[in-house]
């Protein structure tokens, strides 16, 4: 999870549901309470969640084809979104085939 997620969950208790747009339910407040669970069961998963986490890089794309520049930072953002969907596409073969 990001670096910030250990500050945000610090600062679960003193969240004023009262102050949401509508009013929070038992169900909104059981969500709110079960965030740091699943913020644990995000990290033990070690899923990729950032660009440095890929199986490529920015050298990679550009040996593949891929022009320097914006472009690479691009793709790099989409290949990004598709670990997302499915994180175990972050392999390098199936990434560069995505190129």
């Amino acid at each position: 999870m990001g670096e910030h997620a250990d500050d945000l969950l610090a600062l679960l208790p003193a969240l004023d549901t009262s102050r949401f747009p509508s009013p929070a339910t038992d169900r909104e407040s059981f969500r709110v309470s079960r965030l740091p669970a699943v913020v644990a069961s995000i990290r033990a998963a070690k899923d990729p969640l950032t660009l440095p986490e890929l199986a490529v890089n920015g050298n990679d794309l550009i040996t593949a084809g891929v022009r320097p520049g914006p472009d690479v930072g691009e793709v790099l953002q989409r290949l990004l979104a598709e670990v997302l969907e499915d994180p175990l596409r972050n392999t390098k073969d199936y990434l560069l085939s995505r190129v």
